[in-house]
């Protein structure tokens, strides 16, 4: 009788202990989604007041736990557990999927709030024909020499389980700790792997042109200056702001918000053309409401308005500056469409190097002056032959400036260009000996092919390249033009390719050919290998982007760790959805043997 006493209550202990870990394990899923929420969102967790035996009182407990006591009124399971808490208290990486075989790095460094050098590390890979690029870690540089760099580089790889021999391509900006051909980081990865790919990334190369274009020009020079002395002007006192203000506003009627004067960027290849593009603007039909009239406006209303001499003298020297119309004239290059290509950019500006091109841009820009400023001032100051010596000196530069600086890996880019679409028409008439002795050497060497083999499944697959892209279900990707270019021009001028004409489209119906056969192998390697080569370092500037957004003064004080697992949250959001929550509290059991005790 006794033992049957005694098995009943074990029984019923166990089940009470069973549904007591149920009860918690609930509790840990709800507040690991409050985790993930605060991270995707970029928010603060802590608060002043959060011990738990403040929670029932008003005041600051932080994001995390107001979300809690939000929750917790809606939900059962957690308002049991947060009134416990309350009654008992006195005052109280994941892992990211399999890794590609080979990959390349991008890495960059920003100074934070806190004043430490922050180094985003982004890797570069392609797991089943996809291309991804992923924030890998976010760590301090205490020295910023290419040694240092590549021991911290190699010891964070290493702990992903990531060898440095893996790596096939980087992208790095023209530091000299960075690509300096001896002790540089380039050069100490090229150690571990000879055969690496360096691009200086090309977002930066293009800023570089566009920074000899402008430099070796002193009208360009003074324009651009004189656009940095306005903005900074207008943005250095609240009371010319106001002003500036209520003339957007009653007269600036083409857009609905406040436009601002640009600043020039040292590192945003469009900034000079969007600070100018701020002040003066041809395109616009009604001149009473433009951009430069309504700025003009501005400047008198200063210089006749109730402001120190030192502003009334700034604010006429400006209205000075800007009347006459040496300034007035500027280059029309369209530098938003620089992206789209080197080929296409040096198209460009080849095609807008011409006396025709010229005399249209100059009676345009003779116009726009003639209906902002008086005759006399006009006549008195039309300088065709000189402003024309300087159009043509500018795009000189600018030829000179991207035939110099987009040579590296000339020859690579061309045996590239053979795997594209738009040679299939002529790969399909050439035999191995009519192809160029050149051609796909140096690819095929990187790639660990044999070039012959790799000319002969080219040429196949470009002979039923149409027939496998009608019948081979593939997911493409459409790059989003409207993030980067601002108008219906812009989009116009661009050569766009056609959804079949890019490397990732060819890829995906190789991969998908490849995972059921044993077809063009050789070629799929080759193209793998050539879509995991980094051309810019972007993903790590928007890395820095949102890094800002969530290390502030306000929390300058952040451990590393936390941050760069924040980090992850917030910039690889889309991984958020791998995360297993029952594996993350096993291993939270797994950390004590008290939460051992509580949730098992």
């Amino acid at each position: 009788m006794s033992k049957d006493i005694g098995s009943l209550i074990d029984r019923d202990l166990t089940f009470k202990r069973l549904k007591e870990i149920e009860q918690r394990r609930l509790v840990l899923k709800r507040l690991i989604d409050i985790i993930i929420f605060i991270g995707r969102q970029g928010l603060p967790f802590r608060g002043k007041e959060e011990g738990a035996h403040l929670l029932n009182k008003k005041g600051n407990h932080g994001s995390f736990l107001e979300l809690v006591l939000l929750l917790a009124d809606y939900d059962s399971v957690l308002r049991v557990h947060l009134n416990l808490c309350i009654l008992k208290s006195d005052k109280n990486k994941q892992n990211r999927g399999r890794e590609s075989s080979i990959i390349s790095v991008m890495v960059d460094s920003t100074q934070d709030v806190a004043v430490m050098d922050q180094l985003a590390i982004v890797v570069r890979y392609i797991i089943e024909g996809n291309i991804f690029e992923r924030l890998l870690k976010l760590v301090v540089v205490k020295d910023s020499s290419g040694k240092a760099l590549y021991d911290l580089l190699k010891q964070n790889f290493e702990k992903c389980g990531i060898s440095m021999t893996q790596i096939v391509g980087c992208s790095f900006d023209g530091a000299a700790n960075m690509k300096g051909a001896y002790n540089g980081l380039k050069a100490h990865i090229s150690k571990d792997n000879p055969d690496l790919i360096y691009t200086h990334c090309l977002a930066h190369v293009l800023n570089l042109v566009i920074t000899d274009s402008s430099e070796n020009c002193s009208i360009s020079e003074n324009v651009y200056g004189l656009v940095e002395e306005t903005a900074v002007f207008l943005s250095n006192s609240h009371k010319r702001m106001n002003i500036w203000k209520e003339q957007t506003g009653e007269r600036h009627k083409a857009h609905a918000k406040l436009y601002r004067i640009q600043k020039i960027g040292e590192t945003r290849w469009w900034s000079k053309h969007k600070a100018l593009a701020s002040i003066i603007d041809p395109e616009e039909d009604e001149m009473e409401s433009s951009k430069f009239c309504n700025f003009f406006l501005f400047l008198i209303e200063i210089i006749q308005g109730r402001f120190d001499s030192k502003t009334k003298f700034m604010a006429r020297t400006l209205l000075e500056k800007w009347s006459q119309f040496d300034t007035l004239f500027a280059n029309s290059m369209d530098y938003l469409r620089a992206w789209c290509s080197v080929e296409t950019l040096l198209e460009l500006v080849s095609n807008k190097r011409n006396e025709e091109h010229y005399t249209k841009l100059y009676n345009k820009c003779k116009l726009f002056a003639q209906k902002q400023l008086s005759n006399d001032e006009v006549k008195t100051s039309s300088p065709f032959k000189k402003t024309q010596a300087t159009y043509f000196e500018i795009l000189d530069t600018v030829k000179i400036s991207i035939s110099e600086r987009f040579v590296p890996n000339k020859e690579l880019l061309m045996d590239i260009a053979w795997l594209g679409p738009s040679k299939y028409k002529e790969i399909v008439n050439l035999s191995l000996e009519q192809l160029p002795s050149n051609s796909l050497n140096k690819l095929s060497k990187l790639a660990g092919v044999d070039r012959k083999t790799l000319f002969v499944e080219l040429k196949q697959f470009a002979e039923q390249y149409s027939s496998f892209a009608a019948t081979t279900r593939s997911v493409y990707y459409e790059y989003n033009l409207r993030e980067t270019i601002d108008t219906e021009d812009d989009v116009a001028g661009l050569k766009q390719p056609k959804c079949g004409d890019c490397l990732p489209k060819v890829f995906q119906i190789l991969y998908e050919i490849t995972s059921k056969s044993d077809l063009f192998n050789t070629l799929y390697l080759t193209m793998k290998y050539v879509l995991i080569l980094p051309c810019t370092q972007v993903s790590c500037e928007r890395t820095f982007s949102k890094f800002k957004i969530l290390k502030t003064k306000l929390r300058s004080s952040i451990n590393q760790e936390h941050l760069e697992s924040l980090m992850s949250l917030f910039v690889e959001e889309d991984l958020i959805k791998f995360i297993k929550k029952d594996e993350i509290i096993d291993q939270l059991a797994s950390s004590s043997q008290e939460l051992k005790r509580l949730l098992f």
